[in-house]
């Protein structure tokens, strides 16, 4: 048996682990992998483990994993399904940053600037959304500047507001403008934003040095304010792991409480690393996670380190029984037979606030590591 760090696993061994990460299924490999990697070195720093085994399985391989796999108690469901009553709770709002860097400057002469925003599907937006923009502009933009018009994914806003705007400060030139956004603009997915410069063109002459300038905008005062709802929480397997990473994208700016805690056995072995690995990868293709939203915590001590966001639970049924899973959980984990996997979830409210459980289990190595293998197919 050959023993190796955790952190020497190479990307193209959390690659095999995980046909979903292949470029032809639209997975950014590359995110995944560095996410994987960085979460495993983290989770087993100055851990040994046994032989990394070949783990070249092709998707044929793993269609009989999913076969031998018994069926999760709750199984997913789609979240526009119309068969499903959505029960919403009270409003909310969330600024939400329109870059990731504190500043970012751009030519004084773009015509257009464009940026992203990704809402989640757990929500239904409300009215009272707003776009703010604050706007540096250096001294050269001013004579040509005749306007500014924003669009949120092809959608012209109307009634801006110039709330504020100091051009004779030479050391502090600042636009800021609000534009009321109309929530059947917003979609739960990627949004556009796009701040259109209306420029008048200056006459080309020897007191005229035609220099474009520059533009900035500030992460901390241009962002889009979404009012919105929560939508009652229901499993949705078919959605992971969206389903479970989504919250962050409400607080985008919040590392002091994890997005989710992935709960393993103090006694980790190779099955647990490579559980480890697969759905760090998967995690990481999402783009939006950091280190610090995803916590490793011992299932062992779970009780005493209980605490709020989703959870995600590995282990083999005799590291995991002790846990108190919902009657049905517990039913089908306990009739899990030789060689035999379960993956379930569940929605939990003992906190006083709704969260997402996502057990991933099996009777022996074997079943834990198949069940491990197709999550990480889904």
């Amino acid at each position: 048996m050959v023993l190796m760090n955790a952190s020497k696993m190479r990307p193209v061994e959390t690659s095999a682990l995980t046909p979903a990460l292949s470029s032809r299924r639209g997975g950014s490999t590359h995110s995944s992998v560095e996410f994987s990697r960085r979460l495993v070195r983290h989770s087993f720093m100055e851990t040994y483990v046994g032989s990394y085994a070949s783990v070249g399985q092709s998707a044929v391989v793993l269609v009989l994993f999913v076969a031998s796999l018994a069926p999760p108690p709750v199984c997913g469901q789609k979240t526009n399904d119309p068969a499903h009553a959505v029960r919403l709770q009270s409003k909310e709002s969330v600024r939400l940053p329109l870059i990731r860097a504190d500043s970012e400057p751009f030519p004084g002469d773009t015509a257009a600037k464009d940026f992203v925003v990704r809402l989640p599907e757990h929500v239904s937006f409300q009215a009272g959304c707003e776009l703010r923009l604050d706007l540096y502009p250096s001294l050269e933009i001013l004579p040509r500047l005749c306007t500014i018009t924003a669009s949120i994914n092809g959608k012209r806003l109307s009634g801006a507001t110039v709330e504020s705007k100091n051009l004779k400060n030479i050391n502090a030139l600042r636009i800021r403008v609000r534009f009321p956004v109309p929530e059947e603009s917003l979609i739960r997915d990627w949004n556009r934003i796009s701040v259109r410069f209306v420029l008048r063109k200056l006459a080309a002459d020897a007191g005229n040095t035609q220099e474009p300038g520059m533009w900035t905008i500030r992460r901390s005062d241009s962002y889009l304010t979404i009012v919105y709802q929560r939508s009652a929480v229901f499993p949705e397997l078919v959605r992971f792991p969206d389903s479970i990473a989504e919250e962050k994208l409400l607080h985008p700016s919040d590392s002091r409480t994890p997005t989710l805690t992935l709960l393993v056995p103090t006694q980790r072995r190779d099955v647990h690393l490579r559980a480890c690995a697969v759905i760090a990868a998967r995690l990481g293709q999402l783009g939006y996670l950091s280190m610090e939203d995803c916590r490793v915590a011992s299932a062992d001590n779970w009780p005493a380190t209980n605490s709020a966001g989703n959870v995600i639970a590995v282990g083999r049924r005799d590291e995991l029984g002790f846990m108190a899973w919902p009657g049905n959980v517990a039913d089908r984990l306990a009739v899990l037979g030789a060689g035999k996997g379960l993956i379930a979830e569940f929605i939990d409210d003992a906190l006083g606030k709704k969260r997402r459980w996502l057990l991933v289990a099996g009777a022996d190595d074997t079943g834990l590591e198949k069940a491990v293998l197709t999550l990480g197919n889904a």
